[in-house]
């Protein structure tokens, strides 16, 4: 089995349901949930319950949440890349419409802004020993560059949201694979994304720019890994839709997964597809039934 590495963010999710579309300036009636939760810990997570086991260098804090966050990644993962903080940990605030589509969120990840590159060091060998690293934009542009500059491995990086991808700009020479979804691909690549041609148009620009490849999501369009001699396209499986808060990561650990796996990107795109039908199903960020 080869080893794979994730850094990246945990969190504690906070999510708002509503039973239908969401009245502005009102009170919607709902289901509210407390999760652990965080980008990095999603795909962690879900690798873990595909079979792989993986290390996890992230952060907490030392606030109620952290104990429970502690015991959670405990029983999941060796705590000897666990980097505990004073202050709150990590707070993902969402709310949801009927259907899962989300409505609104707000992120307090300040306590990643303090991880460094003596940090990442100290976890030096875990990276650089990894076939595969896996790195969610969570983490300051200095941690994420120590850690590109230490992988030697396949290297895929989550871009996490438009405002975050900026920090992953200069240093895409280092990314095997970038992973943006569609709003993402166009903040960065400065072109529409609104079609599957536009989106290959934008994510050629992007490798342009120093990425490698890229595996973009574009929703129930499906999802394209563009490389520079060609791309693959993967329509999205048949899904009830639950909850889409999550599949992004759950494409993310599927397709490390299956590149882990078989070492075919064909295949890897399907092991991410059918990862991500999985999460879209499921009432949980990450899906027990992985």
């Amino acid at each position: 089995m080869k080893r794979i590495a994730v850094l990246g963010a945990t969190n504690i999710d906070i999510s708002g349901s509503s039973e239908e579309r969401i009245i502005h300036g009102d009170s919607n009636i709902g289901r509210v949930r407390m999760t652990p939760g965080g980008v990095g810990h999603n795909i962690a997570l879900n690798l873990a319950l595909l079979g792989a086991r993986p290390s996890f260098i992230t952060s907490i804090g030392s606030d109620g949440f952290s104990t429970v966050l502690r015991e959670h990644l405990q029983r999941h993962f060796s705590l000897d890349d666990l980097m505990v903080q004073d202050g709150p940990s990590g707070v993902y605030l969402y709310l949801s419409e009927k259907g899962g589509e989300m409505y609104a969120a707000v992120n307090d990840m300040s306590i990643n802004e303090r991880i460094g590159f003596s940090y990442i060091k100290e976890h030096g060998n875990t990276i650089a020993q990894a076939d595969i690293v896996i790195i969610d934009a969570n983490f300051p542009s200095s941690a994420i560059e120590a850690a590109l500059k230490l992988a030697k491995g396949t290297v895929i990086a989550d871009s996490v949201s438009a405002s975050k991808v900026e920090r992953l700009r200069n240093l895409l020479g280092y990314i095997t694979v970038l992973k943006p979804n569609r709003m993402e691909l166009e903040y960065l690549s400065g072109m529409k994304a609104d079609s599957l041609e536009n989106a290959i148009k934008a994510s050629e620009r992007v490798i342009e720019m120093g990425a490698g490849s890229v595996l973009v999501t574009l929703g129930g369009d499906g999802s394209c890994l563009v490389k520079r001699d060609g791309y693959l396209f993967q329509p999205p499986f048949e899904a009830d839709k639950r909850n889409m808060t999550g599949a992004g990561d759950a494409f993310v650990a599927g397709f490390a997964f299956g590149l882990s796996e078989t070492g075919d990107e064909r295949s890897a795109l399907l092991y991410a597809s059918a990862s991500a039908k999985i999460a879209i199903e499921s009432d949980e960020t990450v899906s027990p039934l992985m």
